[in-house]
C-alpha cells in the first residue's frame, strides 16, 4: 500500500498538486484554448501516471481534481453568505405588519359607507421615515457581534469585519467570474480529462453558483431600487381616522414614530433568530 511498481518513493499529493497548478497557470498565460489545456493535462497526467507507475494514475487525477475542489468549497462556503450586492446608500420601504394590519383595518371602516373607491394606500416608510440598507447591515453587524449565532456545531459564528458589498451588477459578476467561475472551469477541464470522475461534485457546485447568479437578477429592481413611494393618501387616512375613530390608537400606524435601532436589535432581528435560524 502506497508503493509504487518502479520503486520511486510514495505518491505526494501535495507535490502532485503544485505541479498540476504550476502548469494550469502557465497555460493560461500562454492564452491556450480548453481544448489546449485539457489536452496538456491529460499528456501531464500519463506522464506523471507512468512516473510513478499505472496503478497510482486515480490517485494522480484525484489529486488534481481535489485541488480545485477544495479550492471552490473553501470560497463556496454553505450557510455563510461573503458578500452583500446592492446600493448602500438606497432606501428600504419598510414598516412592521402589524402597522399594515392596522391601516387595512382603518381604511376598510373609512370606507365602509361610501361608493367604492380607486384609492391607493402606500402604507410604507421611505418618505416618512426613511432606513437605508447602510443601517440594516450596521444593525446587523452589532446584534451578531454582542449576540453571535450559535452553529449547528455548537459553536458561535464569529466575524471581525462588515460583509463586502459589491455595489453594481458588473463588480458583481466580476466578483463571480474571478473568484467562483474560473475554479469551475478548471475543474471542469479536469473532470473532462479524466472521465468525468469529479461529475457529482462539479454538478453540485455550478448548481450552486447558478442559484446565487439567478436571484441576484431576480431580486436586482429591489437591490438597486432608487423609488420613494408616496406617503399622501395614508397620511388623509391617518388624519381622518385621529379626528373621527374613537378607537385611534388601538390602530396606531404611523412610521414616524418607529425608531429603527430600536426596533431591529430588540424587535425584529431576535425575532428571525427565535422563529426562522432553528
Amino acid at each position: 500500500m502506497g508503493e509504487t511498481l518502479n520503486g520511486v518513493s510514495g505518491l505526494d499529493i501535495n507535490v502532485e498538486k503544485e505541479i498540476v497548478e504550476h502548469k494550469l497557470n502557465e497555460l493560461r498565460m500562454k492564452g491556450a484554448s480548453d481544448k489546449e489545456i485539457t489536452r496538456a493535462m491529460k499528456d501531464l497526467g500519463i506522464q506523471r501516471a507512468r512516473f510513478y507507475g499505472w496503478p497510482n494514475t486515480y490517485a494522480f487525477s484525484k489529486a488534481m481534481g481535489e485541488m480545485v475542489v477544495g479550492e471552490l468549497k473553501e470560497r463556496l462556503p454553505i450557510g455563510k453568505l461573503p458578500f452583500f450586492i446592492g446600493d448602500v446608500d438606497s432606501v428600504l420601504d419598510l414598516i412592521p405588519a402589524d402597522m399594515v394590519v392596522n391601516a387595512m383595518i382603518v381604511a376598510i371602516i373609512a370606507h365602509a359607507s361610501k361608493q367604492p373607491s380607486e384609492t391607493i394606500y402606500q402604507v410604507g416608510s421611505s418618505m416618512r421615515n426613511p432606513v437605508k440598507y447602510c443601517n440594516v447591515q450596521d444593525f446587523a453587524f452589532r446584534y451578531f457581534s454582542n449576540k453571535p449565532w450559535i452553529n449547528n456545531d455548537g459553536k458561535p459564528v464569529i466575524f471581525g469585519t462588515k460583509i463586502r458589498v459589491l455595489d453594481s451588477m458588473p463588480s458583481f459578476h466580476q466578483y463571480m467570474a474571478l473568484r467562483y467561475l474560473l475554479p469551475l472551469k478548471g475543474l471542469g477541464l479536469v473532470n473532462t480529462a479524466f472521465c468525468h470522475l469529479f461529475q457529482g461534485i462539479y454538478s453540485n457546485l455550478k448548481r450552486k453558483i447558478n442559484y446565487v447568479t439567478r436571484m441576484v437578477d431576480i431580486y436586482r429592481p429591489y437591490l438597486f431600487n432608487e423609488a420613494i413611494f408616496d406617503y399622501i393618501n395614508i397620511e388623509k387616512l391617518r388624519m381622518s381616522a385621529r379626528s373621527s375613530l374613537e378607537e385611534y390608537d388601538m390602530f396606531y400606524f404611523d412610521p414616524k414614530c418607529i425608531d429603527w435601532d430600536y426596533y431591529f436589535m430588540n424587535i425584529h432581528i431576535p425575532g428571525i433568530v427565535k422563529y426562522i435560524f432553528k
